[in-house]
Order: structure tokens, then sequence, then C-alpha cells
């Protein structure tokens, strides 16, 4: 039996589940990207763990400041710490659609 899985590469609601915990595998990279309207900007994009599955996260800006807060600023030091997804619903152009928010889980000091 082959087990199929075609949910891709990317962080997504069909590669977590809400409230599962994942790791942070990389400092990540800057990548270029296009608006739906046309308007490029940029994003940090890096590489996590989630169900012992590798993955690709884009860090939507709210979440990276959440991040920024618990971790630093530097990416480099976000490698090995542990996040809480989250299944986010919200309205874009009209249209419903759910994302995948993390969250940091930090020790108690």
């Amino acid at each position: 039996m082959v087990k199929t899985d075609f949910s891709g590469t990317f962080l997504n609601t069909e590669t977590c589940n809400n409230e599962d915990v994942g790791v942070v595998l990389s400092e990540g990279k800057i990548i270029s990207k296009t608006s739906a309207t046309g308007k490029p900007y940029t994003a940090l994009e890096i590489d996590v763990e989630v169900n012992s599955k590798k993955l690709t996260y884009v860090v939507f800006d709210p979440v990276g400041k959440v991040l920024q807060k618990a971790w630093g600023l530097d990416s480099a030091d976000w490698v090995g710490k542990q996040f809480r997804c989250e299944h986010v619903h919200y309205t874009s152009y009209g249209n419903k659609k759910v994302r995948v928010d993390i969250s940091p889980l930090v020790e108690k000091k």
C-alpha cells in the first residue's frame, strides 16, 4: 500500500490541525511576492516541521511581529523554537478562506 499525500509542502490547513505543535528549522529567507492587486512585496519564508513533516511557512506580518516579540528580531534565534498552529478564518476580496497562523510556545520562567 502506498500512502498518498497531495497536501503540498507549505504549512496549511491540510498539513496541520488546529493546535498542532511545530518547530522552526531555519532562519529562513526573504522572498519576493506579488499581491492579488499586482503590487510587489517581500515576505519571510521559514522551514518548519509539524507532525514529522518538513514544510515551508510564509510569515504573515502580524504573526512575524508576535514571533519577534517572543523570540527576538534575528530569525536565526528562532531555530529550534516551538510554536502552536491555529486555523484562522478570514475574508479576502469577498471570499471566505482559512489560513494557518503560528504562535510561539514560550517556556515559563
